[in-house]
């Protein structure tokens, strides 16, 4: 226990300022909304510490930018922002083109 006040927990164990995942909520705005450039499609991945926001052409583009970050990237943990906030990326079927569909 500390006797400054903005180093004491609350009742859920956050520091003030903590969003409920950790996060400080300064930090948390700036995840909220898109930050790619120009002619890129926004998008975060969820890693360990936090998110990584990328810009990217498509999703497959985004998961190779989260892999400069983290070793385990998995799409479950990508988002792409959708206009209004962020959406989960759903892992598209794999499409097989057998030699007589040709």
């Amino acid at each position: 226990m500390t006797d400054r006040p903005e180093l004491q927990k609350d009742a859920n164990g956050l520091l003030p300022g903590e969003a409920q995942h950790g996060i400080p909520d300064f930090l948390d705005r700036h995840t909220e909304r898109p930050l790619a450039a120009a002619g890129l499609t926004s998008y975060r991945y969820r890693g360990r510490y936090g998110f990584v926001m990328i810009g990217a052409r498509d999703d497959a583009d985004a998961l190779s930018e989260a892999k400069r970050s983290t070793t385990d990237v998995v799409i479950a943990n990508l988002e792409r922002w959708d206009g209004n906030q962020y959406a989960p990326v759903q892992a598209s079927p794999p499409t097989w083109v057998l030699p007589w569909q040709k």
